[in-house]
């Protein structure tokens, strides 16, 4: 479904669209053995040659119903979700501008809202290492009429989704409230 490298050349700083393209070119399918998913639009597209019925790997959506159809698709076929992919984008590791997303029903079930409050802090390693890198989230338990929230009860623990900038950004608004917790000795 995609390619980064053709022989020792990296081909990341091309655009998906064109490296799909490359893909088709250096790649021959063997039957059975190594298929080609390259989205429905080109001569190599798996699913220009699939039979009524077999599953749908790939396409090029132009419409919100067509990205709805396929995640449905998707879905009775119990696959675990699509992954939307911008065809200008480059791949870059480590990338959250959002060019790729991934869409699991959980997600969608879910909503698109969920008011949380950063409880907690855990200190990254790497390149990370010794700054806050994740997060403890808390949900509110349900306040009596008329008051705010006395109690948070911790549910996940984040660490992906935002990129270093937003991350900097996140840990200089918070560190003035941070407070180092500090393990009780052992006697």
């Amino acid at each position: 479904f995609d390619i980064l490298y053709v022989g020792d050349t990296s081909v990341i700083h091309q655009t998906l669209k064109e490296r799909q393209e490359l893909l088709g070119k250096v790649v021959r399918p063997v039957k059975g053995r190594l298929e080609i998913l390259l989205p429905n639009g080109s001569d190599e597209s798996l699913n220009a040659h699939r039979k009524p019925g077999e599953p749908c790997w790939s396409i090029v959506a132009r419409h919100l119903n067509d990205v709805e159809r396929f995640f449905k698709e998707t879905i009775e076929n119990r696959d675990e979700g699509i992954v939307l992919k911008d065809l200008g984008s480059k791949w870059e590791p480590g990338d959250r501008s959002g060019k790729w997303l991934k869409v699991k029903p959980d997600y969608v079930r879910a909503g698109s809202d969920l008011d949380v409050l950063i409880i907690g802090g855990y200190y990254g390693s790497g390149r990370r290492g010794g700054e806050v890198s994740q997060f403890l989230l808390g949900l509110a338990e349900r306040p009596s009429p008329n008051t705010y929230p006395r109690r948070f009860v911790s549910f996940c623990r984040v660490g992906t989704g935002l990129s270093d900038e937003e991350l900097d950004e996140l840990v200089m608004k918070l560190k003035p409230y941070f407070r180092k917790y500090e393990y009780p000795k052992k006697s």
